[in-house]
């Protein structure tokens, strides 16, 4: 026999001391790695301007304007904009125009050829990145995006790995595991030796994404009355804006994309402080019938918060609970089921519903 925790709240308090510092000194925190990770290959995956690398024009001392109006032919984009080729070079010997010693200038009707020697890229905006590190451009520009895909499509995996962990093991240890594999393999971002495994790393982060956000969100709706539920969501969601707003600061300070990913990783490892703090779910702990810890959880939230409440106020509703079932085998049986995810589909309602709510 189980209750419904909202009966409980008005006896312990809907938004006492409690629920105010577990929701504002760890729920509104913890959507700070949530932020930097889903935006955070905006940067480590950006294009940079770039143009062929001219060896030639490079060892003779030319400078980057003067190999880009001498060595690279000028296009129009699909705008109408007339710039510099990014994938295209004249396709002339250089070192015999250099030998004549003479100033010359491109003759635009000089056959074009693709880069041969790789790319020159622009570094005042981004001193490195993926893209520049392993030449992600033209003919491999496919790839930045390819990661990206990869990494949404590790998010839907997530949602329903980490939701199948939730119900299993409990929101607080499903959170600190979320919390590992996003550390372990946003670290392991920053020493990706090639493409693929960098794949690989941004889809084991994306699987924690948007459920290192979402665990603790449950975790502070469950503990909080109905009508500050609204309120819990408006703040996490703004402190979700203000960590993206937090993403580009240090962006900006931090121009390596192998820096970035450390310093958008490393620090969160202090969230694990939150183990000795973070109280698990009041309901989870209904719902799989651990009512002694449930008791134990309420009868510290009474406490911090100033409330006077029966030793065993979880067991008294249950026994009134199992008074009013009145014997009816129907209604015990109804209560003590167990549901799966086959639940959601048992009705065509609940069929649409689902599906609305997973895919669109």
């Amino acid at each position: 026999m189980t209750i419904d925790f909202d009966e409980v709240l008005p006896y312990i308090g809907e938004w006492g001391k409690y629920q105010k510092l577990v929701f504002w000194c760890i729920c509104i925190p913890v959507c700070i790695p949530c932020a930097f990770h889903s935006f955070l290959q905006v940067f480590l995956n950006a294009i940079p301007p770039h143009w062929c690398q001219i060896s030639e024009l490079k060892v003779g001392g030319y400078e980057d304007a003067a190999i880009l109006n001498l060595s690279i032919p000028i296009v129009e984009t699909a705008f109408g904009e007339k710039t510099f080729s990014q994938c295209l070079m004249y396709d002339v010997d250089y070192e015999s125009l250099l030998s004549q010693n003479v100033t010359w200038t491109p003759n635009t009707s000089w056959p074009t050829t693709a880069c041969v020697n790789g790319w020159a890229y622009d570094h005042s905006t981004y001193e490195t990145t993926v893209v520049t590190d392993w030449d992600l451009v033209c003919g491999q520009d496919w790839a930045g995006m390819m990661t990206y895909t990869v990494f949404s499509f590790g998010n839907l995996c997530g949602n329903f790995i980490f939701g199948f962990i939730q119900d299993w093991i409990g929101r607080k240890r499903a959170f600190f595991i979320c919390l590992t594999v996003e550390i372990v393999f946003g670290i392991a971002t920053a020493f990706a030796p090639g493409l693929i495994s960098y794949t690989v790393f941004r889809f084991l982060v994306g699987l924690t994404i948007p459920q290192i956000f979402v665990i603790p969100l449950v975790i502070a709706l469950e503990l909080v009355g109905p009508s500050k539920r609204g309120f819990t969501t408006l703040m996490q969601c703004l402190a979700f804006s203000l960590g993206l707003l937090l993403l580009a600061g240090v962006a900006y300070l931090i121009r390596d994309w192998q820096h970035l990913a450390l310093a958008t990783s490393i620090p969160f490892i202090a969230f694990y402080a939150y183990w000795w703090f973070l109280p698990e779910s009041a309901r989870w702990l209904l719902a799989t019938n651990k009512v002694d810890a449930a008791e134990a959880l309420i009868q510290t939230m009474a406490r911090v918060n100033g409330k006077q409440i029966q030793p065993n106020l979880l067991q008294n509703f249950i026994k009134e609970k199992e008074l009013l079932v009145n014997g009816s085998s129907d209604a015990m049986e109804d209560t003590t089921r167990t549901y799966t995810v086959l639940d959601l589909f048992r009705t065509p309602r609940l069929r649409r519903n689902t599906l609305l709510v997973s895919f669109i």
